[in-house]
């Protein structure tokens, strides 16, 4: 064999090592990630119906005015009405929350209701706005009245 096809053998000796060892720390830095997410999983399996519950509770519509608009807009007005009535209790000095009950009070067919809290919230901001929908619901209220004195 000739120096020169030695040399030859020897460089693609060195370059083969070169590129076993880079492929080694490959595999070594891949086994070590698949390692760290096995470990990751056996710790969070155990907590998983816990998370689970977390997420559950928490994709309960928050209360919101927006959130209870939108069940009256999905025609659920039993739920705007519960969720409306906790909005009440929290922010009792809004006339909004008032308006709002008093219109789902209406869709329930609870005239009364509606006219009360249609009262209170003309009574916490007196305006020809809130105004015109009490005037409205004791018109209604004032003629069931009289039909079923008849």
């Amino acid at each position: 064999m000739t120096e020169d096809i030695q040399q030859q053998i020897l460089d693609e000796l060195r370059n083969q090592t070169e590129l076993f060892k880079k492929l080694n720390k490959r595999n070594s830095m891949v086994s070590v990630g698949a390692l760290v997410f096995i470990a990751i999983l056996l710790v969070l399996t155990p907590l998983m119906p816990r998370i689970q519950r977390s997420l559950s509770a928490s994709s309960q519509p928050v209360d919101s005015w927006s959130a209870a608009r939108n069940l009256i807009d999905q025609t659920e007005f039993s739920r705007s009405d519960a969720m409306l009535q906790r909005l009440v209790q929290r922010f009792s000095e809004y006339y909004y929350t008032y308006s709002m009950l008093a219109y789902s009070n209406l869709r329930l067919g609870n005239f009364k209701e509606a006219e009360v809290n249609y009262t209170k919230a003309y009574d916490l901001f007196p305006t020809e706005e809130n105004k015109k929908p009490l005037d409205a619901i004791r018109i209604v209220l004032e003629r069931k009245k009289t039909i079923v004195q008849d």
